[in-house]
């Protein structure tokens, strides 16, 4: 009998809890698609990784060439009921700053050949070693779960994403781990007023078949600062892309999932039936006696 009086209670703080973070998460939606509407931050040669957080969800502008030889298989995943990869590519920038990672987007099976680490694209890219300007999504980057399957990084084969692992084996496998991480100290160091220092210079990526280009020396630097490239065109422009084996970026927008409302009256439902229970035990048992 105590048990069934204390669920009508419970299970109406569970509503009412579920209410609390419907507000929070439709605060937290606003708030991010104010920092989208912002204009684009230019992405700085030195970058302050200690700051990175401050900076989640704004888009930045950068300049320069994807290493293609060097892409990074992210999967594999769905999109649009295919079956694919998402292609995470260091960035060479123009200022001259280590190289970044850049998610380009999904591609489908049908568009890789190849396994392990001669894991590669059929066809060559419209933007293949041609410098362009991407617009791209700085994203919240949250620990690996435990339960998920590990990394292969000997495979190409990335499960989960770990941008801290894909840069520091990126580096290893070029001969540069030391250099990264002194470097990657210097730039914890700078203020953040020093992140958004710019220098100007012009660089490009070599040109070698994957198991090759991974561990030449000749690679750039990478940190592990991860983005992901906006694709602002049509489904019918995504399509197209999709069937020609070109990467289809996020689409400019914050896609949480909001089901606090459902879970409420879920919540406050159960409360009103086990209230409704309890009241007839009452009676029945008045009614025994």
């Amino acid at each position: 009998m105590y048990i069934a009086a204390t669920i009508p209670v419970f299970t109406f703080f569970l509503g009412n809890w579920q209410l609390d973070r419907l507000q929070w998460k439709l605060m937290l939606i606003d708030e991010l698609d104010e920092k989208l509407r912002r204009t684009p931050l230019r992405m700085p040669k030195n970058i302050n990784i200690d700051v990175l957080n401050e900076f989640s969800f704004r888009l930045f502008e950068v300049c320069g060439t994807f290493d293609v030889s060097r892409t990074l298989f992210m999967g594999p995943r769905t999109h649009e009921g295919a079956r694919g990869y998402q292609l995470v590519m260091p960035f060479r920038r123009d200022d001259g700053g280590p190289d970044i990672l850049v998610n380009r987007g999904f591609v489908d099976n049908n568009a890789i050949e190849g396994t392990g680490m001669n894991k590669r694209l059929k066809h060559s890219l419209p933007d293949d070693n041609k410098r362009v300007t991407i617009t791209a999504l700085l994203p919240r980057v949250y620990p690996c779960s435990r339960f998920a399957l590990p990394n292969e990084p000997h495979n190409n084969l990335w499960m989960q994403l770990n941008p801290a692992q894909m840069a520091a084996w990126l580096n290893e496998k070029a001969g540069l781990q030391d250099l990264g991480a002194s470097s990657l100290e210097e730039n914890k160091a700078m203020s953040p007023r020093g992140w958004w220092s710019l220098l100007g210079s012009s660089m490009n990526p070599p040109s070698m078949p994957p198991a090759e280009a991974f561990s030449s020396r000749k690679n750039q630097r990478v940190l592990p600062v991860y983005v992901e490239q906006i694709f602002t065109g049509t489904f019918s422009e995504a399509a197209a892309m999709m069937k020609q084996g070109v990467p289809v970026g996020r689409p400019p927008r914050i896609e949480l999932r909001n089901q606090h409302m459902e879970y409420a009256v879920t919540w406050f439902s159960l409360s009103a039936i086990s209230s409704l229970m309890f009241v007839y035990m009452l009676r029945k048992g008045r009614t025994v006696e």
